[in-house]
């Protein structure tokens, strides 16, 4: 593959993470990789990785960087990908750079990565471009051609799911981070609730201190979901170093059966 891409991917980790930068675009086009597995310190690579283009915050918005809680949701999903996922219709809100999509797409039989603004859209269809290119460098042809067959990527606007160019319902429906406000919730329920199959279950990584938390609970059980709660305790800066303070994160199962 080549190394205009790939070259370097631990050494911009180690520097001061400036958030006035980012803003000003002066961090735009960093590259991040997500470790799965072990970690062999003489060939400094990990049994699998997911390498991820992140954009300047005035491109992106929230969408432009590898958060923790995407993190978790991809470490979660290398250990239970095949029994939640496997042979199954998949639906990622909120992609950002694309992490747990990317990941989820070696199991499901398809799986939409979407979010709303255009910069965002287009460097998921980058980095799951990119992630394809890296499995062909390594002669991982199989897994390639899975996750190029079943992912695709997709406008879509919370406030009008009908709008989208999606067709059909979902049997999973995943995402991290995505009630981090009051503002949110709403239309995110409804969207869930357009998409997913009566037998669907919406899963989400969520950092607790979160605005939006209480709220998403509230109406969740007021439309009829069962909601289960589940603590995580893995670190998320052991693979992946995203400069956040440390948190305390859950993953949230909702469901209607």
């Amino acid at each position: 593959m080549n190394e205009k891409y790939l070259q370097s991917r631990e050494e911009e980790y180690f520097s001061e993470f400036s958030w006035l930068d980012l803003a000003l675009g002066f961090q735009k086009y960093k590259r991040k990789t997500i470790g799965f597995g072990s970690f062999d310190r003489k060939e400094r690579c990990w049994d699998n990785e997911i390498h991820l283009r992140e954009l300047s915050f005035t491109q992106g918005g929230v969408g432009c960087a590898v958060w923790d809680a995407s993190v978790l949701l991809c470490q979660w999903l290398y250990s239970q990908g095949k029994r939640i996922l496997q042979d199954k219709r998949v639906l990622e809100l909120g992609s950002g750079t694309g992490g747990p999509g990317i990941l989820g797409a070696r199991f499901a039989r398809e799986i939409y990565l979407t979010d709303y603004t255009e910069e965002v859209v287009e460097n998921l269809r980058y980095n799951l471009w990119l992630n394809c290119e890296d499995l062909d460098s390594k002669g991982w042809y199989g897994l390639k051609l899975k996750i190029s067959s079943s992912a695709k990527v997709e406008h879509l606007d919370w406030n009008f799911p009908e709008k989208s160019r999606i067709m059909g319902k979902f049997d999973v429906i995943m995402g991290s981070e995505l009630t981090y406000c009051d503002f949110h919730v709403l239309p995110l329920l409804n969207t869930i609730e357009f998409f997913m199959k009566p037998t669907g279950v919406f899963y989400e990584v969520l950092g607790e201190s979160r605005a939006g938390v209480d709220l998403f609970v509230q109406e969740s059980l007021s439309r009829g979901f069962l909601v289960e709660k589940f603590p995580l305790s893995i670190d998320p800066g052991k693979y992946c170093k995203t400069k956040q303070r440390p948190e305390r994160y859950s993953l949230y199962r909702l469901c209607k059966n």
